[in-house]
């Protein structure tokens, strides 16, 4: 079985947001990064490193996402000797229903849901010069 990897970039808000439009609490969203290397496995698809300069690194390391909040823009940044390619495959969002509830949901939303939260709350957002990877995933490449 062929397979590529996704990883989540996720930007956090110091506090709840209230996401009035859905009645809900905004905590986070994220991006997810599929990378172009295909690994190949008959086994259980796994997280897989690539060699840079003779050392191993995780994909998610390769490119560097940070965030401005005044200007509300994400500027990406690909280790300079990553010959491989990138591109966003999906976004998301963490809400909870109420503002101090414990319990986090991570939503699949649409691109345009994800620009009208940037365009509406982006200054709300913590800046952050390397967004964390808190999850990746596997896509399945056809034969």
């Amino acid at each position: 079985m062929k397979y590529q990897l996704e990883y989540d970039k996720c930007l956090f808000s110091g506090e709840e947001i209230d996401y009035q439009e859905k009645k809900e609490y905004l905590v986070g969203i994220s991006l997810w990064v599929r990378f172009s290397d295909i690994f190949i496995t008959s086994e259980i698809l796994q997280e897989q490193g690539v060699s840079i300069n003779g050392e191993m690194l995780y994909l998610g390391s390769l490119v560097t996402v940070s965030y401005n909040s005044k200007t509300k823009e994400f500027t990406f940044l690909k280790n300079p000797d990553y010959k491989g390619t990138y591109e966003i495959v999906g976004y998301h969002k963490t809400v909870t229903p109420e503002k101090g509830f414990a319990v986090l949901d991570d939503v699949a939303i649409t691109k345009e849901e994800f620009e009208f939260i940037l365009s509406k709350y982006g200054e709300l957002f913590d800046d952050d010069s390397s967004l964390q990877n808190l999850a990746y995933g596997t896509h399945t490449v056809e034969e």
